[in-house]
């Protein structure tokens, strides 16, 4: 029992740091990208890859809100129970929107890796790329998506007395499996879809240009070339961490529907698993920072307004 009591003590505590980073870290993220009255901007005019930043920012805020009832207050107020208690399992404190923003979030990392790729590799292939007009078509058929892939989850979490804890409740046993194969697949077959992409992408940027810059010694080609390659390591990085972070919870997920008790839905491992897709909303952020020297620029202009604000 007081084991029990410990590791959930643990547990929420890792999930209020992430969540806390999470919502502080991608709400700086869309102020910077857009907010227009910085001296120094984000990038010279707003492109579609801000947007889609932006998008998955949102993505990342969302997931990480709607830990806060579904792991870290879970316990600090009595659930409510019956007909009641469904409700509120379905719509927050089971989870769902978490799965939610994750499926955006994905969809959103394919995008600008199909974005990416067309840019680089095709760049004077404009049908493919994704003009400014058509981002609130990408933006509202991601959300789309992702609502339409968590739609079983909104029918089956019911409240569980015995676990305290909202559950998933199939009427077939079947039906878990599947669910759990379609999103091994929806989160997990981009993950080589998009490697491929960034292989053909670093083949281009850093070795077939490689001749072309040496002898036509163009500043300006030169110029490119970098900022292509710095938004191409962006991507490659925020991929790499979603891959990380998102791999565990979907293997995972099949586990606890195909080899119950040994990994149950809710279990310590579990909720580990589901603590390192959280992860994955805090540290891009972090990877933004690490990686644009003008992103840092502009929450050190962010953090500077706020002072004199004060």
């Amino acid at each position: 029992m007081e084991n029990t009591l410990l590791s959930e003590i643990v547990l929420a505590t890792v999930f209020s740091l992430i969540v806390l980073v999470g919502i502080l870290g991608n709400t700086i993220v869309c102020i910077v990208i857009m907010r227009k009255r910085f001296r120094i901007q984000f990038t010279h005019g707003k492109t579609a890859m801000d947007y889609l930043l932006v998008n998955l920012a949102v993505s990342d805020i969302l997931s990480a809100v709607f830990v806060i009832p579904r792991y870290i207050v879970i316990h600090a107020y009595r659930h409510p129970r019956d007909l009641p208690g469904d409700i509120l399992c379905r719509v927050v404190t089971g989870g769902s929107l978490i799965w939610v923003g994750g499926a955006a979030s994905v969809f959103t990392l394919l995008v600008i890796a199909v974005d990416r790729y067309h840019a680089v590799v095709q760049p004077h292939s404009l049908r493919h790329r994704i003009a400014l007009k058509r981002i609130p078509c990408v933006v509202i058929s991601c959300w789309i998506t992702s609502l339409v892939l968590c739609i079983p989850l909104f029918f089956v979490m019911t409240y569980d007395k015995k676990q305290d804890f909202c559950t998933e409740s199939w009427p077939d046993t079947l039906l878990p499996k599947a669910y759990g194969i379609v999103w091994l697949l929806y989160g997990g077959l981009p993950i080589p879809i998009m490697g491929y992409f960034y292989f053909k992408i670093i083949q281009v940027l850093w070795f077939e240009r490689q001749a072309v810059i040496k002898t036509q010694q163009q500043a300006k080609s030169s110029m490119v070339l970098l900022t292509r390659r710095k938004a191409c390591k962006l991507s490659i990085t925020v991929t790499v961490a979603y891959s990380i972070c998102w791999l565990p919870i979907l293997v995972l997920y099949i586990l606890a529907t195909i080899t119950p008790p040994r990994i149950e839905y809710g279990s310590p491992e579990y909720k580990i698993s589901v603590a390192m897709a959280c992860l994955n909303s805090s540290v891009n952020p972090f990877v933004y920072a690490l990686q644009s020297q003008r992103f840092r620029r502009c929450v050190k202009g962010l953090l500077r307004c706020q002072q004199q604000m004060s």
